[in-house]
């Protein structure tokens, strides 16, 4: 037999060749966004797999404050791979032997997947942070996921992880991601404090923290998104108050097309009800949207209690862009096409203009609006089903809510409606109606308020994003009716294209009692320019059918309305 020796010079490099594939390219969890279930501040999730690598020194390492249930903790590898084999790192701390009895999964989401590794030994306690003093643990076979999963395996034990390492080959990218969010995304119920701001919950920093105000009673916190995006988790870590887990347990997140934060459970919702169970400090509550949601507005917020305090330390939104070979409902923003804003017939200076349409919801600077004041807020010809104001008061009380005037352009009839609320603090009213083309929107105030934003938004039916799925063999479009239609009442059909044929003409496929007929849909489109067209259809089934035939090669988008 023959025995290998090898000189120092030689043991360094292979000692550097094994560093090399532990710390280089197959380092897949580097620097990566983690979580864990509870945390002991301030050795937060991330620490296990940051740049910094300490065994030494108790802070450096991460570590839950697990109560109840397993302790765990999660690595989004943020696209998807084969992952082959994972490294732990255990300290030369405290508590280090109680790194024991814990598994490790690979899944597409944190808390399920198929199991890599089962663990019933302690790590060793390193004396180096070279790879010789990692324990690995291979997956045999590789398992294609995302997110590497570890969890305890003990009621109330904690977990603590001084480094993690995964090795694994890319397989594709993800279809979803963590959303990124800056402060003006963000807005709800007025802050407690300039240290408790809205951007806190955002800032990857357990330190700081969002806190409504706490004289509110029903706070929140709104996300605007720049697109429609289809939400696939949420994830929420409260405040160390101990009255946080209260508001905690009333919590609901739900996702909505228009920025209306005075009426919630019209809206699907990705969970409410979290009853929590006060696992620990930092608990991390991880939900999956079961269902498909798509919006541009997230709203989190909780139902009123006594006792309690609405805190979030973290907010983590997971999302993907919604696929347009899809039929789906959109609400589409009208705020850039408004021209001016009248104040009892005397034009707003172009500041204030901004101010009431600049996205920014919570804002310093409001227009006030004093008793017995007449607003007409005018825009380019725009189809339109909701206005929305987002407003400020002190205190809670039921007032005199502003009078809309509508005209209708496409049936030339007037109609007024009346906004209905009461809140304390800051919220945005949604006033709805039947679609209407419109130019203006009159309001009537008969008492004071405070106004930050102003919004138009058309709420699809349901859109249909043309593309070469629709075989041009055919002359005519076949859409599947979305919940809530109703056959027999008019619908506006609004087509967007290159080029279109102003002779373009729009029939439905009708039922009746002799059968199905083929019906006119009238043509409106004197209000747009080219590249517009706007049909009303008095009835309509399941067939859209579009003369001359060669339109349909142009056709970018198609939205019904009701």
């Amino acid at each position: 037999m023959t025995t290998n020796k090898f000189s120092k010079s030689e043991f360094w490099f292979l000692t550097a060749a094994i560093l090399v594939v532990v710390n280089g390219e197959d380092d897949i969890a580097r620097n990566k966004l983690t979580f864990q279930s509870t945390t002991t501040y301030p050795n937060i999730a991330s620490l296990a797999t940051d740049s910094t690598i300490e065994i030494n020194d108790p802070i450096k390492c991460s570590k839950t404050n697990q109560i109840l249930e397993k302790a765990w903790w999660t690595v989004d590898l943020e696209k998807v791979y084969s992952v082959e084999k994972v490294c732990i790192l255990n300290g030369n701390i405290p508590d280090a032997a109680n790194l024991t009895n814990f598994v490790i999964k690979v899944s597409n989401f944190p808390m399920e997947g198929e199991i890599c590794a089962t663990v019933s030994s302690s790590i060793k306690i390193p004396m180096s942070t070279t790879a010789n003093d990692y324990e690995c643990f291979g997956c045999s076979p590789a398992i294609v996921g995302s997110f590497v999963y570890i969890e305890h395996q003990q009621n109330g034990a904690d977990l603590q992880l001084c480094d993690v390492k995964v090795s694994g080959t890319f397989v594709k990218d993800r279809d979803y991601s963590a959303l990124k969010m800056t402060s003006n995304d963000l807005y709800g119920v007025a802050f407690s404090s300039a240290q408790r701001h809205f951007n806190k919950a955002i800032d990857n920093d357990y330190s700081t923290y969002y806190q409504a105000e706490i004289s509110v009673n029903k706070p929140y916190i709104m996300v605007r998104l720049p697109t429609l995006t289809q939400i696939v988790a949420v994830l929420l870590i409260p405040g160390l108050n101990e009255l946080t887990s209260k508001s905690l347990q009333r919590t609901f997140v739900n996702i909505k097309h228009i920025p209306d934060t005075f009426t919630h459970m019209t809206y699907k919702m990705c969970f409410h009800n979290n009853f929590l169970s006060d696992k620990g400090l930092y608990e991390a509550v991880f939900k999956k949207c079961n269902i498909d949601l798509s919006g541009r507005y997230i709203y989190i917020g909780s139902k009123p209690s006594a006792n309690s305090i609405f805190e979030l330390t973290e907010l983590v939104i997971y999302g993907k862009e919604r696929e347009k070979t899809f039929t789906y409902s959109q609400g589409l923003s009208r705020k850039e096409n408004i021209q001016s804003i009248l104040i009892n017939g005397t034009n707003l200076d172009s500041g204030t203009l901004n101010l009431l349409t600049d996205n920014i919801y919570y804002a310093s600077n409001s227009l006030s609006i004093s008793y017995n004041t007449n607003l007409i807020i005018a825009f380019n010809s725009s189809l339109l089903n909701h206005v929305c104001l987002t407003m400020k008061h002190k205190n809670i009380k039921w007032i005199q809510n502003p009078y809309i005037t509508l005209e209708d352009l496409l049936t030339g009839n007037t109609t007024t409606h009346q906004f209905f609320y009461s809140f304390k603090s800051i919220n945005t009213v949604c006033q709805q109606f039947s679609i209407s083309l419109l130019e203006k929107v009159v309001l009537e105030f008969t008492d004071f308020h405070e106004i930050s934003e102003i919004d138009l938004h058309g709420l699809t039916l349901m859109t249909y994003d043309y593309s070469d799925t629709c075989s041009l063999s055919q002359r005519e479009i076949s859409l599947t009716k979305s919940s809530g239609w109703t056959a027999n009442i008019p619908h506006v059909v609004e087509i967007i294209g290159d080029e279109l044929n102003k002779n373009m003409l729009v029939t439905t496929r009708v039922a009746s009692a002799s059968g199905l007929s083929r019906q006119l849909c009238s043509y409106r489109s004197s209000f747009f320019p080219i590249g517009k067209s706007i049909f009303v259809c008095n009835s309509f089934e399941e067939k859209l059918i579009v003369h001359p035939f060669e339109n349909i090669a142009n056709i970018k988008k198609i939205s019904f309305y009701k």
